[in-house]
Formats: C-alpha cells, sequence, structure tokens
C-alpha cells in the first residue's frame, strides 16, 4: 500500500488540536520520497455536497476565522479540494491518502451552529467512495474514527452499492441518527480496550461484509482512537471533552488482517498525537 500525501496541508492552519504538527512523525518517513502530482478535486465536489454547501465555504476561505467551528484562511479551500482530489487518486490507487483537513464530518449540507463541522471542509471519503460506485463498484466504507462519521451518513444514507460501518464513542458528539438500511454502527463505551472492541468489530462487521460482498473498501482512518492520543491530549491541555478509548496496535492490527482479503484503500481522518498518527499508518502500510 502506496502512500499519497497531500503536501500542501501546512497551508492550512487549523486549530487545536487539529494542526499540521499531527503529521509531524509519519512525514519524516516520507523525506526523499517520490512527489506524485495530486490533481485539484473541485469537480467532485458535487458527489458530497450542495452548491449552496460548495459555495459557502468558499465563501468562509475568502478570510482567515471561525466558520461553523472550524478554522479558515484563503488558503483553505485549495488544500480541502487538493485532498478532495488526494482522495480520488486514493481511491483508484487502493493507497493511504495523508491529507487535512479531516472531512467525514462534513455533509451534504451546512450541519446546525450547535454540531458545526468538527474541524471538516469537503468529506473525502463520501466523495471517493460515490466516485468508486459510479465506476460500476460496491463499496464498502469503514470509519474508525473515535467520532460518528456523521457527514459521512447523511452523504451515503440510502445509496445504493454503498454501505457504511462507522465504530464510534457511544452518546458522544455528533448525536447522528441515522436511519439508513445501509448504515451500522458500532457503538462502544468511553475507554473501550482492544478485546471489546475486536469482538465488536468481529460480531458486526464480518457478517456484513460476507452479506455485501464488496469489491472494494474505504477506511476513515481516525486514529483518535489510540490511547496515544488520549495521554497526548491530556498532557497538552487540548480539549477532548471526555471522548476516548484506550485502543493499541493490536486493534489497528486486526482491521489490518480483516482489510487483507479485500481491496482497500484509506483517508486519514482524525489522530492528533503525531505518534498515534505514524502508528496507525504503519500498520496500514505494511504487508
Amino acid at each position: 500500500m502506496e502512500i499519497i500525501d497531500n503536501r500542501i496541508t501546512a497551508k492550512h492552519k487549523g486549530k487545536n488540536p487539529e494542526l499540521e504538527e499531527r503529521l509531524t512523525e509519519i512525514r519524516k518517513e516520507l523525506v526523499g520520497t517520490q512527489n506524485i502530482t495530486i490533481p485539484n478535486g473541485e469537480e467532485f465536489l458535487y458527489l458530497g455536497h450542495s452548491p449552496e454547501y460548495i459555495e459557502a465555504i468558499k465563501k468562509a476561505s475568502q478570510k482567515t476565522g471561525e466558520f461553523y467551528g472550524t478554522h479558515f484562511s484563503p488558503e483553505t479551500y485549495e488544500v480541502a479540494t487538493r485532498g478532495v482530489g488526494a482522495s480520488i487518486l486514493g481511491a483508484k490507487n487502493e493507497a493511504f491518502v495523508l491529507t487535512r483537513p479531516p472531512g467525514h464530518h462534513a455533509g451534504y449540507n451546512l450541519p446546525t451552529q450547535r454540531i458545526g463541522l468538527g474541524d471538516c471542509v469537503f468529506n473525502n471519503m463520501a466523495i471517493a467512495s460515490k466516485y468508486l460506485r459510479n465506476k460500476g463498484k460496491k463499496v464498502l466504507v469503514l470509519d474508525i474514527d473515535l467520532h460518528q462519521g456523521s457527514g459521512t451518513q447523511e452523504i451515503l444514507g440510502d445509496e445504493e452499492d454503498i454501505f457504511v460501518v462507522d465504530t464510534h464513542q457511544k452518546g458522544y458528539w455528533p448525536w447522528y441518527e441515522s436511519k439508513a438500511k445501509n448504515c451500522t454502527n458500532v457503538q462502544f463505551a468511553q475507554g473501550v480496550q482492544d478485546n471489546e472492541y475486536i469482538a465488536g468489530l468481529e460480531s458486526q462487521l464480518i457478517p456484513i461484509l460476507k452479506t455485501f460482498r464488496p469489491d472494494i473498501i474505504g477506511v476513515s482512518a481516525g486514529f483518535d482512537a489510540n490511547k496515544k492520543d488520549r495521554v497526548y491530549l491530556d498532557d497538552s491541555k487540548h480539549p477532548n471533552d471526555l471522548s476516548y478509548f484506550n485502543l493499541t496496535g493490536q486493534s489497528f492490527n486486526k482491521i489490518k488482517e480483516i482489510l487483507k482479503d479485500y481491496p482497500h484503500f484509506a483517508i486519514l481522518e482524525g489522530g492528533y498525537n503525531s505518534k498515534s498518527v505514524k502508528e496507525g499508518v504503519d500498520i496500514f502500510m505494511s504487508d
């Protein structure tokens, strides 16, 4: 599995804890690697978002400030559309897409101010999944971020030949309730550990894979479920509002084991300790 790196992410400044520093450790491994040309993904935005949403993001990117709780600057639109391009490329090449800002909270339309955008701009996974589906593929999306991929479920709910499995902390933001038959939410209590998490994967994900029989799996790879993220957020006094799992590489290796029988790609979502991001990406990159 190769890495497709959206190397202009530093232009999007973000805010605590969604900062460029989260990519520091994994980028050290990429020094000297070939710089792949990444197309601008603007032409694909319509697959995930309404014209009104796209226009609102363009407008928000004309200045520096907060928009639905997410930090924007004049570079945000360029970085985020390049992230969409990287995600399309990653989906086609079964690669790991290293990009930010993340995307899985971004829905078809703007959210309420109470929910906000959760540091997301464009929904890379939803767009890439619909792109593949439109090319004749059956796509299963596995979202392993600590937080529910609310935007992904909003966009992909009831879409033909797409299924979403989402593991996340129960009873925590963004509180999205999907009624779509093609979305399964696997919820865990705060602080869940590897054994229980893996048991949930085995009892929920594996039967769906056998029934749905996807041509390809797209992983919304949020590494904020790693217990390293919890320690980091506590030590650095980042806001985490008591949202955390206690997972280790054992859980992510289990996910990799499940994926090995299927073509798959992955797109980075959360994960705020650069060491937890590196550990997670390295596991996905391993043979």
